[in-house]
């Protein structure tokens, strides 16, 4: 069934020229310059944390969480990057343009939700280290123990966030218009990018903006807040009475 309706029957806006050049040149210092810098920033970060959590006497399974929590914060940033140049500094090549729908795009949904996930189960950790701390110093001094830790919570944050993300492999396609070359006189067939039928749907759109309200938003902040929570009332018992007094903290190694 299709549905006319008029700019005028749903009440937008209307934008001057004026309107649009501002938005385009403030999504281009935001969208653009300032998120490509961050995201420099953050891949230099993330290669020096490595560098340093992966030395011998830093090996445990809480740091090396923390290895993998950067490598797929490196993945997003990367991708972060290439859809700037993309959008908004126009920088593509066709390879980028044909790899978009069936690679970037969807690894961008895989590795958000990835690095969403990993820091909830860095949190858990934590709160195991602090309410189990015997057992777990105990596997900290096995390396086959600590290697299965970290795959504990490795595949299954991977798993998850690939079948989470499966949709977004069908949310975009590649297309081929005709391009004619003025100067050689010749016509080549250029690629576009274009949405498929299934993003325009409203009921999946529905379905894809609350999932993932629900699912890499709430639901984490709420596991977050539970474990931090949790660890801090944990310490806090753990604090000599005169603790404040004398300025003495209380710490666990993990």
């Amino acid at each position: 069934m299709e549905v006319n309706v008029s700019f005028n029957q749903l009440d937008c806006p209307k934008f001057e020229p004026s309107d649009d050049h501002f938005i385009k040149q403030w999504a281009f210092w935001t969208d653009g310059v300032t998120k490509t810098i961050v995201a420099i920033l953050g891949i230099i970060g993330n290669i020096v944390a490595i560098r340093v959590l992966t030395r011998v006497s830093m090996r445990n399974s809480f740091n090396l969480l923390l290895v993998t929590l950067a490598l797929i914060d490196s993945t997003y940033l990367v991708g972060a990057i290439l859809e700037s140049l993309r959008k908004r500094f126009h920088v593509e090549s066709d390879l980028q343009l044909v790899m978009f729908p069936y690679f970037l795009y969807p690894l961008n949904s895989i590795a958000l939700t990835a690095s969403i996930f990993m820091t909830v189960a860095i949190a858990l950790e934590r709160y195991i280290a602090v309410h189990y701390p015997l057992d777990y110093n105990r596997a900290m001094n096995d390396l086959g123990a600590m290697q299965r830790r970290l795959l504990k919570y490795v595949i299954p944050v991977i798993f998850f966030s690939v079948a989470f993300n499966l949709t977004k492999f069908l949310e975009s396609e590649v297309a081929y218009q005709n391009v004619t070359n003025t100067l050689t006189n010749t016509t080549q067939s250029k690629p576009f990018l274009q949405v498929t039928e299934l993003r325009t749907n409203p009921i999946f759109s529905a379905y894809s903006n609350w999932s993932r309200l629900i699912v890499i938003g709430i639901v984490p902040f709420l596991k977050l807040v539970f474990f931090n929570w949790n660890i801090f009332k944990v310490r806090w018992r753990a604090m000599p009475p005169n603790g404040a007094r004398y300025g003495l903290v209380c710490t666990y190694t993990i």
